[in-house]
């Protein structure tokens, strides 16, 4: 089954309620601020409504503590919309 990857331009189509939990997270990091190592590939693994998922954290900012520290709360926002199967990917040091 094909992994689909969300990105500022999938959210366009991406079902809205899952498209909200990824701007909210957004949001939630940006408002942090770039704070920890410079991580790439980070983000959460998922199925919804029977589709693969991969919700990196679409922040402007690269460092990990901006999006690590509310990552919990999105686990919980993804459950609350039906997600299943989640995990977290931590991703690697730039």
């Amino acid at each position: 089954m094909e992994n689909i990857r969300l990105s500022h331009a999938e959210l366009k189509t991406a079902p809205e309620d899952l498209a909200e939990v990824s701007r909210y997270w957004a949001e939630a990091a940006d408002f942090y601020g770039d704070k920890g190592s410079s991580v790439l590939g980070a983000g959460f693994s998922f199925v919804y409504n029977g589709k693969n998922y991969f919700m990196p954290p679409l922040t402007i900012h690269q460092g990990s503590c901006s999006w690590e520290h509310c990552k919990d709360t999105i686990e919980v926002m993804l459950k609350g919309i039906g997600a299943e199967n989640i995990s977290y990917e931590w991703g690697n040091m730039n």
